[in-house]
């Protein structure tokens, strides 16, 4: 927080917190999706349900989960705008940085949604060891090498932010190869 708050500055700081906020509601969207996967998948790890009931479901629930995540990213950077003007009150941004930095935070939650999904499935297969080390690996390069990051590139909403995107993208690639 200390470094975040010196590099970014308090009212970037504060797009930052909107960041968790909406993380938080696109969590809310799971109602319990991710644990029915996992549950499915502990099934078929068991001999319970065959590779193409498996398959069936995993399907259904990606396209479920793909649907959400494309409407909730897009209603977010179609709001953008309505979210930077009337919503957020920024006074030191600009509102061009406002609203480019909402809808690249829209790509990241949506994205880190659906990411949830493949979670589930690895936890159903057994994997919570490699699973915990992905994670702990992956919130320390969100989080910590971001400073570098800002460091270097400059400390913009922007410049955090598009190194989220990135990093999320590299999660759902791993998440989405270890899972098939």
């Amino acid at each position: 927080l200390p470094f975040y708050m010196r590099y970014l500055g308090a009212e970037a700081y504060g797009l930052v917190g909107f960041y968790a906020l909406l993380q938080t509601w696109f969590i809310l969207l799971d109602i319990g999706l991710t644990g029915t996967m996992s549950r499915e998948t502990a099934r078929f790890q068991g001999g319970a349900v065959s590779a193409e009931s498996m398959r069936r479901v995993f399907r259904a629930m990606e396209g479920l989960f793909i649907a959400i995540a494309v409407l909730g990213t897009m209603g977010l950077v179609f709001s953008a705008d309505l979210l930077a003007t009337r919503w957020l009150k920024v006074q030191t941004l600009g509102q061009d940085e406002v609203i480019l930095s909402i809808q690249i935070m829209a790509f990241i939650v949506g994205m880190r949604w659906f990411c949830g999904l493949y979670r589930g499935v690895i936890n159903g297969f057994e994997k919570q060891v490699w699973l915990s080390w992905f994670n702990a690996i992956m919130t320390t390069v969100k989080t910590v090498a971001a400073i570098p990051v800002l460091w270097i590139f400059g400390a913009t909403p922007t410049v955090f932010f598009t190194y989220q995107l990135l990093i999320v993208l590299i999660e759902t690639i791993v998440l989405v190869i270890k899972t098939y």
